[in-house]
């Protein structure tokens, strides 16, 4: 029986040990004549992937330059931001202190691994999942995520106590530092199981018998509902988490516009020489004189 080979405009490969040839054929009646052609003469599976790893970088080249540039500016910023708010703030266990040297540290360590993991992915599409580094990158990318999304949460809860609610208790320096470090056990139990579900994952290539390995869902669960399950609840964690932040903020921004509004009148009533309970035409007296001359402000009773 034939070895199997994969037809393609230009030729067919075939398969020997160890290596693949290029070959190309042409037919002349029932004569089929096979010439070999460099520089495809000889070529290992392993050089075969690393041409279509290559050839797929260069198309998705700008990716991975805007997510370079973006990797650089997080890194350089957040460091910074650790290090003002860390050795050079005047007030360094405040709670909002805290609240910015956590997400400044989540962001720094998505920035220092999740994103080169991603370029690394990018660079190395059809052999990376062969990596061991393939389910780090991805349970860090989700842990990162998850812990900046529950600590802009938990900042939007204390901005709202603090403005909507200034007279109850607030959240301590103390109390700060404990739901940071809840946020970042629930995301590490709500990212383990991506170093489960996320694996090599088997892609067909050119060659029937070249397969890659891409990093992402294992061929064990590829086929089942519980990929579909886990995203479903992380989509459903998003939302939770969206309408939080918009109902919490929607309130910050009414009481801002109240206050506004109120000290706006109260402004004008004193640029008008006039505060609410003067009888209409009566002035806002401006001397003790005027001020014993003058009459209380009397109210109208209806008849």
């Amino acid at each position: 029986m034939p070895e199997p080979t994969l037809v393609t405009p230009s030729g067919y490969f075939q398969p020997t040990t160890g290596t693949i040839s290029f070959s190309s054929n042409v037919s002349h009646g029932n004569t089929t004549v096979s010439t070999t052609q460099d520089p495809w003469a000889r070529i290992s599976p392993d050089a075969f992937l690393s041409n279509l790893d290559l050839a797929y970088s260069q198309r998705v080249f700008p990716a991975m330059f805007v997510l370079g540039v973006l990797m650089v500016a997080g890194a350089v910023g957040n460091a910074a931001v650790l290090y003002v708010y860390t050795c050079r703030a005047r007030r360094q266990g405040g709670t909002v202190t805290r609240f910015i040297q956590a997400l400044a540290l989540f962001d720094l360590l998505s920035c220092c691994l999740a994103i080169p993991g991603e370029i690394m992915d990018m660079r190395n599409n059809y052999t990376f999942g062969r990596s061991p580094l393939c389910k780090l990158v991805r349970t860090v990318n989700l842990f990162c995520t998850l812990t900046s999304g529950i600590t802009l949460i938990v900042v939007a809860i204390d901005r709202y106590k603090r403005i909507c609610c200034p007279l109850k208790r607030q959240i301590s320096p103390r109390g700060a530092a404990t739901i940071v470090c809840v946020a970042s056990v629930i995301a590490l139990v709500l990212s383990s199981p991506t170093a489960i579900i996320y694996g090599r994952r088997t892609v067909l290539t050119a060659h029937p018998l070249v397969k890659g390995a891409d990093c992402s869902i294992g061929d064990r669960y590829v086929n089942t509902a519980i990929p579909l399950v886990y995203n479903g609840v992380q989509m459903l964690l998003f939302l939770i988490g969206f309408f939080i932040l918009l109902v919490l903020y929607v309130y910050i921004a009414r009481r801002i516009w109240r206050h506004e509004h109120q000290r706006l009148q109260r402004r004008r009533s004193c640029h008008l020489g006039t505060l609410p309970g003067l009888r209409k035409g009566q002035k806002f007296p401006t001397s003790p004189s005027d001020a014993a001359s003058s009459s209380p402000p009397t109210t109208e009773l209806a008849s």
